[in-house]
């Protein structure tokens, strides 16, 4: 025999659970706005950017990350922007990795 499951004390008695908020469907990519879209001749476009690259001996090991940030900084710059660069180096609170 399973045992009765007891409401939460909030509801009232008689009432019922809320209803779950309804997922709304994701919308295709061609509906997201991209950097083209972006009005940005003549303004500053602060960009959020990981750059957390493995470091060995005081080197880049792998540059993949900063190589794919290169595009956008290049579409901003060719549409008349001034590109600002937010990023952190490392990990939170200095903890190594």
């Amino acid at each position: 025999m399973t045992p009765a499951r007891r409401k939460p004390s909030s509801w009232s008695s008689g009432t019922r659970a809320p209803e779950p908020h309804p997922v709304e469907a994701t919308p295709p990519m061609s509906d997201f706005r991209t950097i083209q879209d972006a009005p940005v001749a003549g303004k500053r476009v602060l960009v959020r950017v990981d750059l957390n690259v493995p470091v060995e001996d005081g080197r880049v090991s792998d540059a993949t990350r900063i190589e794919r940030v290169v595009p956008t900084i290049k579409a901003i710059i060719e549409k008349g922007g001034k590109v600002i660069l937010l990023a952190h180096f490392g990990r939170p609170k200095g903890v190594p990795d």
